[in-house]
């Protein structure tokens, strides 16, 4: 009971009903196929992300976006896209 008192407590003034919200969570939460302790799901990033980085700089988002550096932004989309001739 308590619960469900915290639970109408936490949604009081949103536009949806709390029947709403339970809803979208049971249709849409997946249980983790395997549980890992947080040290190793770190690591695993860490070594996904160093193997991209030895992999070479697909786009360069960062370069791309700043504006105040088009000539910077046009030489990092021609290094990286393939040739269309």
């Amino acid at each position: 009971m308590r619960e469900a008192e915290a639970l109408f407590r936490r949604v009081a003034g949103r536009p949806l009903p709390l029947s709403f919200y339970v809803d979208f969570a049971l249709a849409n939460y997946r249980e983790p196929e395997k549980q890992k302790p947080l040290a190793a799901a770190i690591a695993d990033y860490v070594a996904a992300k160093r193997h991209e980085a030895r992999a070479g700089p697909a786009f360069d988002l960062a370069v791309f976006a700043d504006r105040s550096r088009p000539e910077t932004a046009a030489k990092a989309i021609s290094l990286t896209l393939p040739s269309l001739n």
